[in-house]
């Protein structure tokens, strides 16, 4: 192994080590946005928080998917109160 193989290497474990911690740092990042929307569901109305709840039952449904439906929904028939108080 010549000097230029070794610094080839060198590059590749750095590289492989970036990657690694940017992985890292994006899970925890993932977990933190996690807790915080499940911090933000206990502050909801109790009909988001039924409704998450029931959409969570569905299969294949996680909590960041029925919060976002729920979010959703909430936000159109927000929409369509407004829409009929004006009528």
């Amino acid at each position: 192994m010549d000097a230029t193989d070794s610094f080839a290497q060198m590059e590749q474990e750095a590289t492989k080590l970036d990657h690694l911690h940017e992985v890292e740092h994006r899970g925890e990042r993932v977990t933190r946005l996690e807790r915080a929307i499940a911090e933000t569901i206990k502050l909801a109305s109790p009909q988001i928080q039924e409704m998450v709840k029931g959409l969570q039952a569905l299969r294949g449904i996680t909590q960041i998917s029925a919060v976002t439906i729920a979010a959703k929904l909430d936000n159109i028939s927000g929409k369509d109160r407004s829409c009929n108080r004006r009528l």
